[in-house]
């Protein structure tokens, strides 16, 4: 037995409705090219573990970083690295 969805499209885009998906289409490629959105690189910071007793070890994995150690609050509900 199949899905009711499987059989049946949410909305096609033929007959009376193909202006409207081409209108929508447009409307928000405008959108997307006259608000400034642009693509960017980002860089983030170097991780570099303080020499702050926390235990900290950080270990590179090819483009990742294994954090390791740490230190619990007095509580034990918060584990700290730095």
């Amino acid at each position: 037995m199949s899905s009711p969805l499987s059989s049946t499209a949410f909305f096609t885009c033929t007959g009376r409705n193909l202006l409207l998906c081409r209108g929508i289409s447009l409307l928000l490629t405008t959108l997307a090219c006259g608000t400034g959105i642009r693509v960017e690189k980002v860089y983030a910071q170097a991780i570099t573990p303080a020499i702050d007793g926390t235990g900290t070890v950080v270990t590179p994995d090819g483009n990742q970083f294994q954090i390791y150690g740490g230190s619990l609050s007095p509580d034990g509900a918060n584990l700290f690295h730095s």
